[in-house]
This record gives C-alpha cells, sequence and structure tokens, in this order.
C-alpha cells in the first residue's frame, strides 16, 4: 500500500484531542473519541496489507506478525520500563499495586480485560492509573492476532464472501455493543475487544469492497469528505448521557472517519499522489499533521504516563502552566521515541530478531517483569514509606466473613463468633455503608460470643409503599423476605440499620420519578413503617446516621493525605468535614432520623458527635486513618464507634 499523507493527518486529528481531553477535561468536548478514528485506521490499514498481500499470494503470518511487534512493541516497552520505575519510587501502595498488574497484562495484550474487571464502585481513581491507556493497545493487539487467521480462512473458503462476512460480523458486533449499553452494562461494552470490533470493521470492509466507478466522481467524494469531517466534528462535540450506549454516541466518528478514509481512496487526493483534489485530504496531508500523525503512536504512550505523574507529583490540580508544561513534555517524548525508537527499528535493515536485538529486549521486559512482580507478591509494598505512611495507605474497608446464601441478592455474611444462622443475634443491615460499619459489630460479636449477620438492603421499603418501578419491586421484594427470616430466627434481638442516607433518598427523585417535594416526607414514612414491621418487644433497633463527608473526594483519600504528608506540605482544609457544612446538607435527613429516636421507635447513634469537634472532623488520630475514601470509615474508623454500639446494644 503506498503511503497516504492524510491518513497521517486523520492520526494527528485522532491524537491531539485526546492529550487536549487528557489534560484538560472539562472543556466541553469528547477528545477521547479520538480512539475510535485510530480504531477505524488500524481497521482499514492492516486490512489492506493483509488482503492486498493475500491477493498477490504473498502474504506470510510470520512477517506480519514481525512488522506488528517492530511498530507496537519497542516504543512500548521503553514507555513500560520507564513508568514502571516512576511508578515504584513514586506511587503509594494503593497505586503501585494496581499498576504492577496492569504492567502485567498490558505485556501479554490484556489490560482491557484488566481494567474491566477493576471498574467499580471502590475502584482506584482513573487519574492514579499510568497505564490506563492501553486498554485501546490491547483492543487492536487482539485485533491484530485473531483478524489475519479470519481473513486467511475466509479466503481458502471462497474470497467473494470476505466483504459480506465482514459486514455480518460488523453487525453483531456493533448490535452487542447496543444491547449490552441498553442493559446498563457500559464497562463491559467499552473495555472489551468484540464489543468494540464494529470500529475496527468499518475500515476493514472500507479497505476490500472495490468501488472503482467513485474514481471519477470527484464532487461526491469532496462532498463525502466534508460530511465525515462534519460528524467528527459533531460526535467531539455532543453531550454524552451515561445511560446511552457509548456505541450510539460514537458512531458519527466512526462512519465520519471512514467517509474521510474512502474519499482518499477513491480519489486519491492525498499529496503526492493523483491530480483530483479532495479538499479535506489535502488539509490533512498538510506538514504539521502529517508531523503529529507521525509521532501518534508515541505520543500515545507517553502523553497519559507524563499527565499521571505530573499529577502525581503536583498532587494538587494542575494549573494551566503545568498543563502546557505536560503537553509540551508529552510532544517532546513522542517525538524522541519516534526518532530514536520506532523508526530505526522500523528501519527494514535493522534485525529486530538478532541476538543483539534480542538480547536487549528481553532483559528490560524481565527487569520489569521481575520488578512488577515483586511489587504484587509484596501487596504494593514500597520502600520509600515510612512506617506512619504505610499505616495510613494500608486504611481498609469492612473485613474478611464468611459468605452465606439467604437471599436472591448473595450479599449475605456471618460475623462474630463461629455458628450457624440459627444462633445470630445481631444483624448489620444496610448498604456500602453497613459494609464499612461491620469490624464494630464483628468485633462486639466475638467479645460477646455472639454470632451477627450482614445484610445488604437499599431501600428499606415495605412492598407498594414506593412506586412501581422495577429497582423498587427487587428491593421490597427482598425486603419483605428479610423481615420473614428475621421472625424466624428467635435469638435476634439487635437488628443495626446503615446507609448512605442523603444520596440513596435524593437518588428516588432523580432516578424512579419521585416528585423533590415527596420524598424526604415518603423517606421518613417508609422508614418508619419498615422499624415498625421488625419490632419486637425484646429487639432493639439502633440506626446509625451518615458520616460527615470529605469535600476531596476524587482520589484514594488516605493515598492522597499520605502524600501530602511525604512532600511536607499543609493539609488542605478540604480534607477534613466540616460540622456545620455536614449538617446543613444533611438537614432534611438528620430531621427524619430525629424524629425516629424522639418517637423511641429505634436508637440513634451520630457520628459526627463522635468524630467531630466544634466545627472540624478528624480523619487521621495519629493511630489509624477514619476514613477510606470520601464518606465511608474505614475498619479502624469503625471501630471508633464500638462503645456507641455497645451502650446503645447492651441487653
Amino acid at each position: 500500500m503506498k503511503y497516504r499523507a492524510d491518513i497521517d493527518g486523520l492520526r494527528a486529528l485522532a491524537i491531539l484531542p485526546v492529550v487536549i481531553y487528557h489534560f484538560k477535561d472539562n472543556i466541553g468536548f469528547n477528545g477521547f473519541m479520538g480512539v475510535d478514528i485510530f480504531f477505524v485506521i488500524s481497521g482499514y490499514l492492516i486490512t489492506n496489507i493483509i488482503y492486498g498481500e493475500i491477493t498477490e499470494k504473498k502474504f506470510s503470518l510470520r512477517h506480519f506478525y514481525e512488522r506488528r511487534i517492530r511498530r507496537i512493541i519497542p516504543a512500548f516497552i521503553a514507555v513500560l520500563a520507564v513508568c514502571s520505575l516512576c511508578a515504584f519510587t513514586l506511587l503509594m501502595p494503593a497505586e503501585l499495586a494496581p499498576f504492577a498488574k496492569s504492567a502485567l497484562t498490558s505485556l501479554i495484550f490484556s489490560s482491557n480485560i484488566l481494567f474491566f474487571m477493576e471498574s467499580g464502585y471502590f475502584d482506584t481513581a482513573s487519574e492514579l492509573k499510568p497505564l490506563l491507556h492501553t486498554w485501546s493497545l490491547a483492543v487492536e493487539e487482539q485485533f491484530y492476532i485473531i483478524f489475519p487467521l479470519i481473513v486467511m480462512g475466509l479466503f481458502k473458503l471462497r474470497a467473494s464472501i470476505i466483504p459480506y462476512v465482514l459486514m455480518l460480523l460488523f453487525a453483531a458486533s456493533f448490535a452487542a455493543a447496543l444491547t449490552l449499553g441498553f442493559l446498563g452494562l457500559h464497562e463491559f461494552a467499552f473495555y472489551m475487544f468484540p464489543i468494540r470490533a464494529w470500529e475496527l470493521l468499518v475500515g476493514a470492509m472500507l479497505a476490500v469492497w472495490a468501488l472503482p466507478q467513485l474514481h471519477q466522481r470527484e464532487k461526491l467524494l469532496n462532498i463525502s469528505a466534508y460530511i465525515g469531517f462534519g460528524l467528527i466534528i459533531a460526535g467531539f462535540s455532543i453531550k454524552i448521557d451515561p445511560d446511552i450506549p457509548y456505541a450510539l454516541y460514537v458512531f458519527p466518528v466512526v462512519f465520519g472517519t471512514g467517509l474521510i478514509l474512502g474519499a482518499g481512496q477513491y480519489g486519491r487526493g492525498e499529496q503526492g499522489q493523483g491530480t483530483q483534489t479532495i479538499h479535506i485530504n489535502r488539509a490533512f496531508s498538510n506538514g504539521l499533521m502529517t508531523f503529529f500523525g507521525k509521532i501518534s503512536y508515541s505520543l500515545y504512550l507517553w502523553h497519559w504516563p507524563v499527565y499521571v505523574f505530573l499529577s502525581y507529583a503536583l498532587i494538587e490540580e494542575l494549573s494551566t502552566a503545568h498543563i502546557i508544561g505536560g503537553v509540551l513534555a508529552s510532544i517532546l517524548f513522542g517525538w524522541l521515541s519516534f526518532k530514536y525508537i520506532e523508526s530505526p527499528i522500523r528501519h527494514p535493515d535493522f534485525k529486530v530478531f538478532s541476538k543483539k536485538s534480542l538480547c536487549c529486549g528481553g532483559t528490560i521486559i524481565t527487569l520489569v517483569i521481575a520488578l512488577n512482580g515483586f511489587v504484587i507478591i509484596n501487596k504494593g509494598y514500597s520502600p520509600i514509606i515510612t512506617p506512619e505512611l504505610r499505616q495510613i495507605v494500608n486504611t481498609t474497608l469492612g473485613g474478611n466473613y464468611m459468605p452465606i446464601e439467604l437471599f436472591n441478592n448473595g450479599d449475605e455474611w456471618l460475623l462474630g463468633a463461629k455458628g450457624e444462622i440459627a444462633d445470630v443475634r445481631t444483624v448489620l443491615i444496610g448498604d456500602s455503608h453497613a459494609l464499612a460499619l461491620s469490624p464494630a459489630i464483628d468485633k462486639l460479636s466475638k467479645e460477646r460470643n455472639e454470632v451477627a449477620l450482614l445484610l445488604q438492603n437499599r431501600c428499606f421499603a415495605l412492598e407498594g409503599s414506593l412506586p412501581s418501578k422495577t429497582p423498587f419491586n427487587e428491593c421490597m421484594a427482598t425486603t419483605e423476605e428479610q423481615i420473614k427470616f428475621f421472625d424466624s430466627v428467635p435469638h435476634i434481638d439487635t437488628i443495626i440499620i446503615a446507609q448512605r442516607w442523603k444520596e440513596r433518598t435524593e437518588h428516588w427523585y432523580r432516578s424512579h420519578g419521585i416528585a423533590n417535594d415527596e420524598f424526604i416526607e415518603l423517606r421518613k414514612q417508609t422508614l418508619i413503617n419498615y422499624i415498625r414491621a421488625i419490632a419486637k418487644p425484646h429487639r432493639k433497633i439502633i440506626v446509625i446516621a451518615q458520616a460527615p463527608p470529605i469535600t476531596q473526594g476524587k482520589e484514594n483519600i488516605p493515598s492522597l493525605y499520605a502524600r501530602y504528608i511525604k512532600s511536607g506540605r499543609e493539609i488542605p482544609d478540604i480534607f477534613y468535614p466540616q460540622r456545620s457544612t455536614y449538617l446543613n446538607a444533611h438537614r432534611h435527613i438528620i430531621s427524619i432520623l430525629q424524629t425516629v429516636e424522639d418517637s423511641g421507635e429505634a436508637k440513634v447513634i451520630w457520628p459526627h458527635d463522635l468524630l467531630c469537634g466544634v466545627e472540624k472532623c478528624t480523619i487521621y488520630d495519629g493511630k489509624g486513618f477514619i476514613y477510606y475514601d470520601d464518606d465511608h470509615l474505614s475498619s479502624y474508623g469503625a471501630l471508633l464507634l464500638l462503645d456507641a454500639l455497645k451502650h446503645a446494644s447492651a441487653r
């Protein structure tokens, strides 16, 4: 395939928005969709190579993979080695251990699977994952491994069916992306190769679909390219709704990229190629665009680690000067990597499988594996942090308890002394905030030589008390099952209720159609009715209010706090929950819980009375870190409520 300068220009259109978006993600455009442009280009170029060489009967799988190795591996290994050294010397254990896992999985082209498995409620902030961007490389690498085998097999079967099979695969992948998106499985749809394959297949279909009559339709091709460019701009500009499948939003960018690639293919409008003029493609063929296109791979590899480590080192949000410096540094590293790693190794005279090359590359890879393997085995251990910092960063949530199966949600655990379900005396029930308090209940029950139970419940509402919507129906049905269970175990004499009260309650009207002026009263009445339903003459009901949240909720709080201590800088006030702020923001919920307590229906424990002074709340007392994140108490923090729990549950 002849060199097309306009494709390098398209690469520039892909990489520059990605870099700008990652350094400044609040400027109102979807720069991350540049990755999707890369996918289309990759599908197009790889299919051109494979299909063309097979047609000419000179395709070699070995030579194909060798070219991919030359193109991808050397620059990637260099970045991985540098990142590993930086991570080992800069990151705290909470970030270092996940980094090491991502480093090793990226070596076997599967970091996308790891990042999907890590995505979740308590996942490390993406700003602290230096190799997060390798998910897209893993998707492409999986395509490079599988796709040549598919094309070779189809060619042996019947070459004429290849375009139609590609269309079928495209349709299946796109349909899967939409289906998973509508089912709410957004992370799976985002990270997994089969679900993103449709984007690569757009380029692949373009490469194999011969439409020679378009070569003479200059006006049509120009219109097509302009439409394609407009679609890309529209895709970059559209406002994203996280509940809508990503495939719908990115389709204009993918289709627009295909139109521009096709215009260049049929119009031969790239610089120095042919006589027809395709305006958009010629514009993309200018020197500045092709410069960024040529270094786009190395720039992509370097820009995200530069951003992450710069953010880590500076701790606070990047200033305009830092952003400009980070972008320029990324471009410099990308250019150096392209000039001194990519270009020499991609030259035909370079022997990629020579003893010298294999020895050098093998040594670097071995050291990377050894260093990151050491980190994983030692659970993120780093010799550069002090015992005090280690105490802070080793903050945990909840505990390791025996799981059991009682209800359909499958989230039940036995706490306290060893025993059976029939022996349970204390039940802790709620959402993740109940899980956060479980160490206190576990310890209290062990001291009393009793069995306790941890259950999940996110609504605390009897059947028929909330609008008839699926999320409510499931939770209310589980609530009724749990109440029957309480009645079936005669020894249960204490039920402790904990929840993220404010956010859970507000979620009712934001997501489930409960009017803004009704949800507070509805929360009060449903909670009181629930408490009355589980009450018995011998049974104590305890409600635990929500702990005052930390305003700084963007990153791993204990790790960030430790980084401030390590740097010798003063801890910002934003880390300390303010009593007055909490009382004002949670006033409606506090009023509800106060009503419950005043009625004598239940005893309420107020964490802010135990953790806060006159104004500022404590998050670290020199013995342990009290918060796990912005609003969950750590295992140590939960134990600070132990005395209050003992008093409230005294028999």
